[in-house]
Parts: C-alpha cells; structure tokens; sequence
C-alpha cells in the first residue's frame, strides 16, 4: 500500500525546479553529442560514474565489488527513496553507510542481479540543495533491476526513473562521485 507524504513531494518539485533550471548560462546546452573539443571531458567524467555502478553490479560477486562501490559515493552521498519505499518514522532517503550496507546484502545474497542504466545526457549545476556547486552534474535516467535471492526464490524487478547527481570527488578533483540519487518514478 502506498503511503503518501508531502515530504517526498516536495522533493521531487523542487528537484524538478531545480532540473528545469539548471545551468549557468542563458541558453546552455546539455553535454551530450554535439558538444565542442573542450566539452569533451567535461561530457565523458561524470558518465564513469554510471559505468562503475553497472561494473559493479556485473561482477557483484567479485571481492572488490562492494569497496568499489563505496568508491564511487560522495561522502555526502543520499539516495531518496519513492514515497511508496518509505518507512513510517523514518527519514526519505538513505545515507552513505545504509546504501553501502543494503547494496552489500544485495551483492552478497542475490543468485541473479541484473542493472541496466539507460543513456543519457549531463547538465551542469551551478548550484546544490542552495549552495554553490562548481563542476557539478546532472542526467536522468531510466532504470531496469532484475534481481533474484536464492536459486528458485522470488525474482524481483524494477523499472523506474532516477536523477543522479554527480560532484568532483574531494579527493581526487579529477574524478567525479556521485552526490545524490533521487528514485523518482514510481510505477
């Protein structure tokens, strides 16, 4: 059953005004196919991110998978669930460590995991939850999860929309983690 709060809601406005504006300048462009030479890294980095999750889901079994997948969050980093996903009582998103430990059991307990990520394109953020953000991203995109717990046990799946919020890595500027996951279909 679906639980409903104004919470969840007010997230996905305000992350809808905050996609529907972003970028820095009038009449900005994604960073997408078409961009010029020095778009290009720009363009490529953040797009690692998503690489490194669907390596790691694909290897979930290797014993690096889940250290390389705390590798690719933001210290800060939060996943907000759907408003159907939600807790009584408890907070609209999971942090760092509760991602880190759920996508263990994920890795450790599933005889089948399957992710796919669609393509998509990244826009720039000049700012973040109402801070300055230098060098950050954006894309949405579609995602298909097939996962299976224990040869004939139930297989589940999903099939929703996410936005995936990339920053630099404050360690290595060079490189980009992901700030934030907004799982923001709910079908």
């Amino acid at each position: 059953m679906a639980r409903k709060s104004s919470l969840p809601a007010a997230i996905f406005f305000i992350l809808t005004i905050m996609i529907a504006f972003a970028g820095c300048a009038p009449g900005e462009r994604p960073l997408g196919p078409g961009g010029t030479l020095s778009d290009a890294v720009s363009r490529i980095e953040p797009e690692k991110c998503i690489d490194a999750i669907l390596e790691c889901y694909k290897d979930c079994a290797g014993p690096d998978a889940v250290s390389k997948y705390a590798d690719i969050l933001h210290p800060d980093y939060r996943f907000y669930l759907q408003p159907k996903d939600m807790r009584p009582g408890k907070r609209p998103f999971l942090d760092r460590e509760e991602d880190i430990a759920v996508t263990g059991k994920i890795f450790a307990n599933a005889s089948i995991l399957l992710l796919e990520i669609s393509d998509g394109e990244w826009y720039e953020l000049c700012d973040f939850e109402g801070l300055p953000c230098e060098g950050c991203y954006t894309t949405t995109r579609r995602y298909f999860i097939i996962a299976q717990f224990g040869e004939g046990g139930r297989i589940h799946r999903g099939n929703d929309t996410v936005v995936i919020v990339a920053f630099p890595d404050p360690d290595f500027p060079d490189r980009f983690v992901i700030r934030a996951i907004y799982d923001i279909d709910d079908d």
